[in-house]
């Protein structure tokens, strides 16, 4: 191993130490050497992010897009960053680039889809968050943002499946999903199953959080009166 292969990975130990003022002198003294290296240039750059040095940040990931082009990690960063900042259509201009170069990457087509929300895509964005969940099923941010933004479009049969997954895999024992899925339940017009959800919800919060018990419990008796 090289001195620069060394001093990158000494680099990444101080990075999973969350010692990123350590960490940035060492990617700045690679960078000496190798100004071209981009995988360097990505990694400073998020260490600058962490200190809110934004102008920094855009430096390095712009320069890892100068000297690898096909950099997904770079022009996901750039990606991401236009979209904390409210600039969704760059964002997605990122994230088609990305997945131009790889089309299998499911964290860059769920933020796209975050992006796409931004520009009220509401059905482009149900599409992303798809493609995220077939490639990791079990990534919970997809399945959840796919659900919400389901709901958002008045479109709970589409949330429905992923609703009932997620109860699923969480052996009912998770109040939040129950409680998702009661909601999903009832916009799609079961009213029934949303009512069960829910009781199995109280059942938990009991235990879990019974602060929240009374709410639930409003919520059934609200279910339970209302027209079939």
């Amino acid at each position: 191993q090289t001195n620069l292969e060394l001093d990158a990975m000494q680099a990444q130990k101080l990075v999973q130490g969350n010692n990123t003022a350590e960490a940035i002198k060492l990617y700045e003294k690679i960078l000496a050497i190798k100004p071209d290296d981009a995988n360097a240039h990505g990694r400073l750059g998020v260490e600058y992010a962490k200190l809110n040095n934004l102008s920094e940040a855009i430096q390095h990931w712009n320069a890892v897009t100068v000297h690898n082009p096909n950099d997904v990690f770079g022009l996901g960063m750039l990606g991401w960053l236009a979209y904390l900042q409210k600039r969704p259509a760059d964002a997605v201009a990122y994230y088609e680039k990305v997945e131009l170069i790889e089309p299998r990457e499911a964290k860059l087509f769920h933020q796209k889809g975050l992006a796409l929300i931004q520009l009220g895509r509401l059905q482009e964005a149900i599409d992303q968050f798809k493609k995220a969940t077939a490639i990791d099923p079990n990534r919970p941010d997809s399945i959840h943002a796919l659900i919400e933004t389901a709901l958002q479009s008045k479109q709970p049969k589409l949330a429905l499946p992923y609703a009932e997954y997620v109860v699923r895999v969480t052996e009912s024992a998770n109040m939040e999903a129950l409680t998702m899925l009661a909601k999903v339940y009832a916009e799609s017009g079961m009213i029934p199953e949303a009512i069960q959800a829910l009781q199995i919800a109280s059942k938990l919060a009991a235990e879990q959080d019974p602060g929240s018990v009374n709410q639930l419990d409003q919520a059934i008796r609200e279910l339970q009166s209302s027209p079939r």
